[in-house]
């Protein structure tokens, strides 16, 4: 008797143990969606979660808008289209993506719109020439005064880190 009881303790502390971690393990996930004002996506686009995530935390149902920015060199981007179209599923209908030009960089009105942004998502791994052309056009500087407005920002860790906005 001594034995079974012994046994059902050892096999109830395991599972407790098993259970206790893998809710340490959800937890994280859960948090790691928001991290100081920034959402990480694990690969180029933001999941349905992420995307609700970004709603709710923001006041964007209250007032503002969305800027996309797609850190490809190429105009037309599939993966903005379909971020879009994520936003009005939740009826966010003000969105605008931020059109790029290599050459003239940011205008005043592309300025205003980054810095009174309430959500910021980044779109794709970054080429060089993005990180190229954010640097030469001081797109950090504005990514920071949004943040400061109250912005949340998503999209890759490392095009986050590498426009040191973290």
């Amino acid at each position: 008797m001594r034995k079974i009881l012994l046994h059902v303790i050892i096999v109830f502390s395991f599972s407790i143990l098993i259970i206790g971690c893998n809710l340490t393990n959800n937890e994280s996930t859960d948090n790691s969606l928001l991290s100081n004002g920034y959402i990480f996506t694990k690969n180029n686009h933001l999941t349905n979660d992420q995307v609700t995530k970004l709603i709710n935390l923001s006041s964007i149902r209250e007032k503002g808008y969305v800027v996309i920015i797609s850190t490809s060199i190429y105009k037309k981007n599939r993966k903005v289209n379909a971020l879009k179209q994520q936003f009005y599923y939740y009826d966010i209908m003000a969105v605008h993506v931020l059109n790029k030009d290599i050459k003239t960089g940011l205008k005043k009105s592309d300025i205003i719109m980054l810095e009174k942004a309430k959500i910021i998502c980044f779109v794709g791994n970054g080429s060089k020439s993005f990180f190229n052309w954010a640097v030469k056009f001081r797109l950090r500087k504005y990514l920071l005064n949004a943040k400061k407005n109250g912005a949340l920002i998503a999209g890759r860790k490392e095009v986050i880190s590498r426009l040191k906005l973290q």
